[in-house]
Protein backbone atom coordinates (compact mmCIF):
# COMPACT_ATOMS: atom_id res chain seq x y z
CA UNK A 1 0.00 0.00 0.00
CA UNK A 2 1.29 3.47 -0.86
CA UNK A 3 1.42 5.77 2.15
CA UNK A 4 1.06 9.54 2.30
CA UNK A 5 1.68 11.95 5.16
CA UNK A 6 -0.90 12.01 7.94
CA UNK A 7 -1.16 13.66 11.35
CA UNK A 8 -0.63 10.24 12.95
CA UNK A 9 2.61 9.63 11.09
CA UNK A 10 3.84 13.07 12.12
CA UNK A 11 3.25 12.25 15.79
CA UNK A 12 4.77 8.78 15.54
CA UNK A 13 7.82 9.97 13.62
CA UNK A 14 8.64 12.58 16.23
CA UNK A 15 8.08 10.15 19.09
CA UNK A 16 10.27 7.48 17.53
CA UNK A 17 12.88 9.81 16.06
CA UNK A 18 12.94 12.73 18.48
CA UNK A 19 16.45 13.72 17.51
CA UNK A 20 16.45 16.02 14.51
CA UNK A 21 18.16 14.89 11.36
CA UNK A 22 21.68 16.24 11.11
CA UNK A 23 22.83 18.12 8.05
CA UNK A 24 25.04 15.14 7.14
CA UNK A 25 21.92 12.98 6.73
CA UNK A 26 20.48 15.31 4.07
CA UNK A 27 21.79 15.06 0.48
CA UNK A 28 22.99 18.23 -1.25
CA UNK A 29 20.75 19.72 -3.97
CA UNK A 30 21.97 19.74 -7.56
CA UNK A 31 19.04 21.51 -9.22
CA UNK A 32 15.27 21.75 -9.03
CA UNK A 33 14.99 18.00 -9.58
CA UNK A 34 17.18 15.72 -7.47
CA UNK A 35 16.70 12.09 -8.42
CA UNK A 36 18.85 10.41 -5.79
CA UNK A 37 16.81 7.21 -6.13
CA UNK A 38 17.53 7.17 -9.87
CA UNK A 39 13.98 6.51 -11.01
CA UNK A 40 13.76 9.27 -13.64
CA UNK A 41 14.97 8.92 -17.23
CA UNK A 42 17.43 11.73 -18.11
CA UNK A 43 15.04 13.33 -20.60
CA UNK A 44 12.22 13.47 -18.03
CA UNK A 45 14.53 14.94 -15.41
CA UNK A 46 15.75 17.59 -17.87
CA UNK A 47 12.18 18.44 -18.89
CA UNK A 48 11.08 18.79 -15.26
CA UNK A 49 14.05 21.01 -14.42
CA UNK A 50 13.24 23.31 -17.33
CA UNK A 51 9.54 23.37 -16.48
CA UNK A 52 10.14 24.26 -12.83
CA UNK A 53 12.79 26.86 -13.69
CA UNK A 54 10.43 28.56 -16.13
CA UNK A 55 7.69 28.58 -13.50
CA UNK A 56 10.00 30.09 -10.89
CA UNK A 57 11.17 32.77 -13.34
CA UNK A 58 7.52 33.68 -13.96
CA UNK A 59 6.05 33.50 -10.48
CA UNK A 60 8.94 33.52 -8.00
CA UNK A 61 7.65 30.23 -6.56
CA UNK A 62 10.13 27.37 -6.36
CA UNK A 63 9.29 23.68 -6.46
CA UNK A 64 11.85 21.04 -5.52
CA UNK A 65 11.37 17.45 -6.67
CA UNK A 66 13.33 14.91 -4.67
CA UNK A 67 13.56 11.13 -4.77
CA UNK A 68 15.61 9.35 -2.14
CA UNK A 69 16.85 5.74 -2.05
CA UNK A 70 16.01 5.57 1.65
CA UNK A 71 14.52 7.64 4.46
CA UNK A 72 17.32 6.31 6.66
CA UNK A 73 14.86 5.10 9.25
CA UNK A 74 13.22 8.48 9.73
CA UNK A 75 9.57 9.38 9.14
CA UNK A 76 8.95 11.00 5.77
CA UNK A 77 7.45 14.07 7.44
CA UNK A 78 10.54 14.73 9.54
CA UNK A 79 12.86 13.97 6.64
CA UNK A 80 11.05 16.30 4.22
CA UNK A 81 10.78 19.19 6.65
CA UNK A 82 14.47 19.01 7.54
CA UNK A 83 15.43 18.77 3.87
CA UNK A 84 13.34 21.86 3.05
CA UNK A 85 14.97 23.76 5.90
CA UNK A 86 18.50 22.75 4.95
CA UNK A 87 18.06 23.47 1.27
CA UNK A 88 16.19 26.72 1.74
CA UNK A 89 13.59 25.94 -0.93
CA UNK A 90 11.84 29.14 -1.99
CA UNK A 91 12.87 32.76 -1.56
CA UNK A 92 14.58 33.73 1.68
CA UNK A 93 12.26 35.24 4.32
CA UNK A 94 9.22 34.45 2.12
CA UNK A 95 9.16 30.67 2.67
CA UNK A 96 7.34 30.26 -0.64
CA UNK A 97 8.70 26.91 -1.76
CA UNK A 98 7.18 23.47 -2.27
CA UNK A 99 9.02 20.17 -1.76
CA UNK A 100 7.67 17.05 -3.47
CA UNK A 101 9.50 14.06 -2.03
CA UNK A 102 9.24 10.41 -3.05
CA UNK A 103 10.80 7.45 -1.24
CA UNK A 104 10.05 4.52 -3.59
CA UNK A 105 11.72 1.93 -1.36
CA UNK A 106 9.48 2.77 1.60
CA UNK A 107 6.60 3.57 -0.79
CA UNK A 108 5.97 6.92 0.80
CA UNK A 109 5.38 10.34 -0.72
CA UNK A 110 4.88 13.82 0.69
CA UNK A 111 4.27 17.40 -0.40
CA UNK A 112 5.70 19.95 2.02
CA UNK A 113 4.47 23.53 1.55
CA UNK A 114 6.29 26.59 2.86
CA UNK A 115 4.43 28.87 5.27
CA UNK A 116 4.24 31.61 2.66
CA UNK A 117 2.16 29.38 0.35
CA UNK A 118 -0.03 27.60 2.89
CA UNK A 119 -3.08 29.61 1.88
CA UNK A 120 -2.52 28.84 -1.79
CA UNK A 121 -1.78 25.13 -1.41
CA UNK A 122 -3.34 23.67 1.72
CA UNK A 123 -2.51 20.32 3.29
CA UNK A 124 -5.93 19.08 2.22
CA UNK A 125 -5.39 20.02 -1.41
CA UNK A 126 -1.87 18.55 -1.36
CA UNK A 127 -3.35 15.28 -0.10
CA UNK A 128 -5.95 15.30 -2.88
CA UNK A 129 -3.26 15.83 -5.52
CA UNK A 130 -1.29 12.90 -4.16
CA UNK A 131 -4.37 10.67 -3.95
CA UNK A 132 -5.78 11.54 -7.35
CA UNK A 133 -2.65 12.14 -9.41
CA UNK A 134 0.52 10.67 -7.89
CA UNK A 135 -0.56 7.51 -6.10
CA UNK A 136 -2.30 5.81 -9.08
CA UNK A 137 1.00 5.99 -10.98
CA UNK A 138 3.13 5.02 -8.01
CA UNK A 139 1.03 1.96 -7.23
CA UNK A 140 2.14 0.68 -10.64
CA UNK A 141 5.72 1.79 -9.88
CA UNK A 142 5.52 4.31 -12.70
CA UNK A 143 7.66 6.76 -10.79
CA UNK A 144 8.48 9.13 -13.66
CA UNK A 145 4.86 9.25 -14.84
CA UNK A 146 3.62 10.04 -11.34
CA UNK A 147 6.25 12.69 -10.69
CA UNK A 148 5.68 14.40 -14.02
CA UNK A 149 1.88 14.38 -13.66
CA UNK A 150 2.06 15.67 -10.08
CA UNK A 151 4.38 18.55 -10.99
CA UNK A 152 2.02 19.50 -13.85
CA UNK A 153 -0.92 19.45 -11.42
CA UNK A 154 0.94 21.57 -8.87
CA UNK A 155 1.87 24.19 -11.47
CA UNK A 156 -1.67 24.21 -12.84
CA UNK A 157 -3.27 24.50 -9.41
CA UNK A 158 -0.94 27.25 -8.18
CA UNK A 159 -1.42 29.17 -11.44
CA UNK A 160 0.67 31.89 -13.05
CA UNK A 161 0.08 34.64 -10.49
CA UNK A 162 3.34 35.99 -9.08
CA UNK A 163 4.09 35.56 -5.42
CA UNK A 164 4.07 39.34 -4.92
CA UNK A 165 0.62 39.57 -6.50
CA UNK A 166 -0.59 36.81 -4.17
CA UNK A 167 0.61 38.81 -1.18
CA UNK A 168 -1.14 41.92 -2.47
CA UNK A 169 -4.38 39.97 -2.97
CA UNK A 170 -4.18 38.47 0.52
CA UNK A 171 -3.62 41.94 1.97
CA UNK A 172 -6.61 43.28 0.03
CA UNK A 173 -8.81 40.47 1.36
CA UNK A 174 -7.49 41.07 4.89
CA UNK A 175 -8.37 44.76 4.67
CA UNK A 176 -11.87 44.00 3.38
CA UNK A 177 -12.45 41.55 6.22
CA UNK A 178 -11.07 44.07 8.69
CA UNK A 179 -13.42 46.75 7.32
CA UNK A 180 -16.42 44.41 7.53
CA UNK A 181 -15.53 43.54 11.11
CA UNK A 182 -15.22 47.22 12.00
CA UNK A 183 -18.64 47.94 10.43
CA UNK A 184 -20.15 45.01 12.32
CA UNK A 185 -18.64 46.21 15.59
CA UNK A 186 -19.99 49.72 14.91
CA UNK A 187 -23.45 48.29 14.25
CA UNK A 188 -23.35 46.37 17.53
CA UNK A 189 -22.25 49.50 19.36
CA UNK A 190 -25.13 51.53 17.92
CA UNK A 191 -27.58 48.74 18.69
CA UNK A 192 -26.59 48.42 22.32
CA UNK A 193 -26.12 52.17 22.80
CA UNK A 194 -29.31 53.44 21.19
CA UNK A 195 -31.65 50.68 20.03
CA UNK A 196 -31.89 48.69 23.25
CA UNK A 197 -32.40 51.75 25.50
CA UNK A 198 -35.07 53.01 23.07
CA UNK A 199 -36.87 49.64 23.09
CA UNK A 200 -36.73 49.52 26.87
CA UNK A 201 -38.08 53.07 27.10
CA UNK A 202 -40.98 52.30 24.76
CA UNK A 203 -41.72 49.14 26.72
CA UNK A 204 -41.66 51.07 30.00
CA UNK A 205 -44.02 53.74 28.64
CA UNK A 206 -46.36 51.05 27.34
CA UNK A 207 -46.40 49.37 30.75
CA UNK A 208 -47.10 52.69 32.51
CA UNK A 209 -50.01 53.51 30.20
CA UNK A 210 -51.35 49.97 30.57
CA UNK A 211 -51.62 50.54 34.29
Amino acid sequence: MFRKNTVLTVVISFLLFGTLLSAQDIPKPMGYVNDFAQVLPPEIEASLNEKIKSYKDTTGIEIAVVTVPSLQGYGIDQFTIKLAQNWGVGQKEKDNGVVFLLAPKEREVRIEVGYGLEGDLTDGRSGQILDQVAVPYFKKEDWSGGINATVDELLSYLGQQTYQARLAEKERVRQIQQQKQAEFNASLYLFFTFAIPTILLVFLIAVIYAW
